[in-house]
């Protein structure tokens, strides 16, 4: 439509006016005239450009003169108006009677001439229209961003694009004489190349060698076109050059002259050109290589084989950047510092399972795709799965990929990270498989990992991928699905049925706690076989509580030996009867849990228990886990002092926060005071602890959060007296208390083009401390006005929306710094998208 719509108005600019070009510069000429080169100063002549003689060309043309001089005799031909117009200018600018047609010199020297004229004429234009040009990039960037801005509100989105629409028309002239300019510099830094294309490209012993006859004639031919293409834009820019410049103007709003496409026109010849090279030259080398000796075939080997290698470098140069893209957790890490920060998974107390008839079965037997072990809190479901895990990765041939993932918190999007763990390790071993990922990776690139639709995405490369016909077995482990949000736990439920349906050669190990959503789902299938740990296998559970407890005793007793050293035999003796009646009370209360005795021990550690009240203060203990929970609330509550406030405090961020947290990141978020010491409170709050290696703060098992969201608890009402989805404010309040810190160059990087590497982390103190609050922020703010709105119809929140207004006008920028830094500008593009959400149905209000 835009073509046409340019031809109509060349049509009714140009072709009726081109007859009285000589006599009248307001008439134009024909709007396919292109321009000549820069001959200014910065630009030699343009000799080289403007050939031509009216002689026949009988034999095979080889010198550059002879193609010029066809080239143009061709576009006189062709155009003949646009080259009327062109000589008449030339005759009337140079005040010459005749244009010399056979002396090529003279016609050369006429072009230089007249082209640094016209130069000469439109260099103040051209400069004013560059400043012009120049001042409108500032309208024309605000443009963009205001249309992308407006595209939620189309009644907005209306009224601006009247005002982009001017400033595009308006930016046509500016734009058009840079364009002009432009081609002639692209035409000139070329001209050697151009002039001396024939010469190269055609040049040969015998012109009329027979085999490659017709090939040189069509290269030739397409050669003439190219230096027509030339000498047409050359020709045009003169005339435009000598044009009534209100009617240039004009001309250049509508873009009736279209030097971008001339330019284009000129490109496109020359790849034709540079083809037809191909095919000519392509053609005589395999002449050459069929007569060719040994040695030339050993050197095309070689190209070949280098070829090969850089096609393979660049292969595995793609596939670890797509790798990396996916990466978003190592399981293999992640299990490891599982096993750091539980430390009641003791390997050998789970060596059963790997002989259990549910284990060897699911395994050995085809009829069994699906074993699901499901058991209560603290009943070392994990350590079981990763006595599993470890026997798999030694025990399984070659091509059986054994792959996991550890649901760890209530995080968002739990399916698609589930996956991506999945396919990471997937393709950490067989790299292979690449090829599934990579179909859709080169399309969206790392945009595929970032979308609302990732899991439904990965959801299909992950099935094509596991039933690789190459592929003998495939173990997936999973576990902990329980720690799914719902929203996320069914989709990934139905994906694991649908493959134990239609993947005989998938084999799926789940583990979770009795979740009426995970029963349902999974009782599908039949497929399955089911171990459960409160009912199943009791006898040799208890067979691993009684090693874990006697590796916990073993501490524990050691310490107390070393105090008793040198004691008569009978304190010996009596420390071994504590021992013995200690182990035979923690064993029956532990009632088959894990859990349950690593919080006993966790708290005689604490509470500096000595081997005289060791055995009493077992016996005070709950036997249940809520009952523990309880006691451990209980002692926060009645504590003295002022520990009850920092503790609440960060129990409360704990269970609101969408992932763990580093210290740093909770001593801002839980308002720890300056002289706190934070370690102590977290070890204080009984249900948190900190990873020695890395600092992370997280709750002690998923039950421990259960229980403190658990509005029917006994402490919930002490603990949270505005209910704990109140701890969505308290993020937001001290989040943007924090991050008022911020100040351009937070890093102190002072360059602002500074290339942050792969594994560049912050190095700021103040960054660092609230990288969970500039990610999320936003996200607590929409959970705190949903809670709100549900409650209290609309209530305002404590801190005023006003506040919210202020920091963005005060640190918006220093946010996007910062989201940069930390490598989560598509987090920050997804949060703004929510902010505006709230704006726009009123939730909050900034004005």
């Amino acid at each position: 439509m835009a073509g046409q719509k340019r031809q109509f108005l060349r049509r009714a600019f140009g072709r009726n006016n081109e007859a009285n070009t000589a006599s009248d510069e307001s008439n134009t000429l024909h709007s396919q005239a292109p321009e000549p080169p820069n001959v200014d100063a910065k630009n030699p002549s343009t000799a080289s450009l403007c050939l031509k003689t009216t002689s026949t060309v009988r034999a095979f043309p080889t010198e550059p003169q002879q193609l010029w001089d066809e080239a143009y005799e061709s576009l006189k031909h062709d155009q003949p108006a646009l080259l009327e117009g062109y000589e008449k200018i030339l005759a009337r600018e140079l005040e010459v009677e005749i244009i010399e047609q056979n002396d090529s010199h003279t016609r050369r020297s006429q072009m230089r001439k007249i082209v640094q004229r016209g130069l000469d004429k439109t260099e103040k234009e051209t400069r004013i229209k560059q400043n012009l040009g120049q001042a409108m990039r500032i309208p024309l960037a605000v443009n963009d961003i205001m249309q992308l801005a407006l595209k939620q509100c189309p009644e907005a989105a209306l009224a601006w694009s009247a005002i982009s629409l001017s400033l595009q028309i308006f930016s046509n002239p500016m734009n058009e004489a840079e364009a002009n300019r432009n081609g002639l510099k692209y035409i000139y830094d070329n001209m050697n190349w151009y002039w001396e294309l024939s010469s190269h490209l055609i040049k040969e012993s015998d012109p009329d060698a027979t085999p490659y006859k017709v090939l040189r004639w069509e290269l030739k031919e397409r050669i003439v076109d190219l230096y027509k293409d030339l000498l047409s834009y050359q020709i045009m820019s003169v005339c435009s050059y000598y044009r009534n410049r209100v009617f240039v103007f004009l001309r250049d709003i509508v873009q009736l002259d279209d030097w971008d496409g001339s330019l284009v026109n000129v490109k496109n010849t020359e790849a034709v050109v540079r083809e037809k090279y191909q095919v000519y030259w392509g053609q005589q080398s395999l002449d050459h290589q069929k007569a060719g000796t040994g040695l030339l075939q050993e050197i095309s080997k070689g190209v070949l084989a280098q070829a090969l290698q850089q096609r393979d470098i660049q292969e595995e140069k793609d596939d670890k950047e797509c790798l990396k893209s996916l990466y978003l957790t190592d399981p293999a890490a992640d299990m490891e510092q599982i096993q750091e920060s539980r430390e009641f998974l003791i390997p050998r107390s789970c060596d059963w399972i790997v002989k259990h008839p549910c284990f060897t079965d699911w395994r050995d037997f085809k009829t069994i795709r699906l074993l699901w072990i499901k058991g209560g809190p603290g009943k070392g479901k994990t350590m079981i799965l990763m006595t599993i895990i470890k026997h798999l990765s030694q025990s399984l041939h070659d091509n059986n990929i054994p792959s996991f993932f550890f649901c760890q918190e209530t995080v968002k999007d739990a399916n698609a990270r589930v996956l991506r763990g999945l396919i990471y390790q997937i393709l950490v071993q067989n790299r292979a498989l690449i090829s599934y990922l990579r179909k859709v990776y080169d399309l969206q690139g790392s945009k595929l990992f970032e979308s609302k639709n990732t899991f439904t995405a990965l959801k299909d490369i992950f099935v094509e991928m596991i039933n690789d016909p190459k592929l003998d077995r495939v173990f997936l482990v999973v576990d902990a699905l329980d720690e799914c949000q719902p929203d996320d736990l069914k989709p990934l439920l139905s994906l694991i049925n649908a493959c134990v349906s239609n993947s005989p050669q998938v084999k799926w190990l789940v583990s979770s706690r009795h979740v009426g959503e995970v029963e349902r789902q999974l009782q599908r299938t039949e497929y399955r076989t089911e171990l459960d740990l409160d009912k199943d296998v009791g006898g040799l559970v208890q067979g691993g509580i009684e090693v874990y407890i006697n590796h916990k005793l073993s501490d524990l007793f050691e310490c107390f030996s070393e105090i008793y050293g040198d004691a008569e035999p009978y304190v010996t003796g009596e420390l071994q009867r504590v021992e013995k009646e200690f182990a035979a009370e923690v064993q029956k209360k532990a009632d088959g849990t894990f859990l349950w005795i690593a919080l006993v021990f966790r708290q005689i550690k604490e509470s500096e228990c000595d081997a005289d009240n060791v055995l009493d203060f077992v016996r005070q203990m709950p036997p249940t886990l809520k009952g523990m929970y309880d006691r451990m609330m209980d002692q926060i509550v009645n504590s003295e002092g002022s520990m009850f406030e920092p503790c609440q405090q960060a129990l409360l961020v704990a269970i609101n926060v969408y992932r763990p947290l580093q210290l740093c990141e909770m001593i801002k978020l839980a308002g720890f005071k300056v002289l706190s010491v934070p370690n102590h409170i977290i070890m204080r709050c009984g249900l948190l602890s900190i990873r020695e290696s890395d600092q992370t703060v997280s709750l002690i098992h998923q039950s421990a959060k259960d229980y403190l969201m658990d509005k029917e608890s006994k402490f919930h009402s002490t603990l949270f007296p505005n209910g704990h989805l109140d701890g969505h404010r308290t993020i937001v309040n001290r989040s943007l208390g924090a991050m008022d810190l911020f100040h351009k160059d937070i890093e102190g990087l002072r360059d602002p083009a500074f290339q942050l590497m792969d594994d560049y982390k912050p190095q700021s103190g103040l960054l660092n401390s609230t990288a969970y609050s500039c990610v999320y922020w936003i996200d607590h703010l929409c959970e705190a006005k949903s809670d709100l709105t549900a409650v209290d119809n609309h209530r305002k929140m404590d801190t005023r929306d006003e506040n919210i207004m202020v920091f963005l006008e005060k640190h918006f920028l220093h946010w996007l710094e910062a989201l940069s830094l930390l490598k989560s500008i598509p987090k920050g593009v997804v949060a703004i998208m929510k902010l505006l959400s709230l704006l726009e149905v009123g939730i909050i209000s900034i004005s």
